[in-house]
């Protein structure tokens, strides 16, 4: 088992970070393209990992859609060595740096009032 997975079981916290420069060129034109430069932009979720309990709507809704864009995750489903789960992350708290002078501690609510692409505004 993935040591993350590992340290999950014993504590749930979790956080996930995405930035603008795993996706190419980022910032407004004018930075460096140094992942370290503020105008990069890098945002943080954490919160608590929770397992999706089998067979509700909600578990048929993201096992569908992380089988779409991951195919090859339908057959670590099915083995009993991977101890494969659909999870998901209980929002807590959000963190946002798009410029020099610190970063954004975004309200949960202006998150959640967002749009997004696809469906799974669903599981609103």
């Amino acid at each position: 088992m993935d040591q993350s997975m590992v340290d999950l079981k014993t504590l749930n916290s979790a956080s996930l970070a995405v930035s603008e420069a795993a996706s190419g060129p980022c910032g407004d034109g004018t930075a460096t393209n140094d992942p370290e430069d503020p105008r990069c932009v890098r945002f943080v979720l954490n919160g608590s990992w929770t397992k999706v309990a089998e067979g509700t709507q909600e578990w048929k809704l993201a096992q569908q859609n992380l089988f779409k864009h991951h195919p090859e995750m339908k057959e670590w489903a099915k083995m009993g060595s991977h101890d494969f789960y659909v999870a998901k992350l209980q929002i807590e708290h959000l963190w946002e740096i798009d410029w020099f002078g610190g970063g954004y501690d975004m309200p949960l609510a202006d998150y959640f009032a967002g749009t997004d692409s696809g469906s799974i505004n669903s599981l609103k």
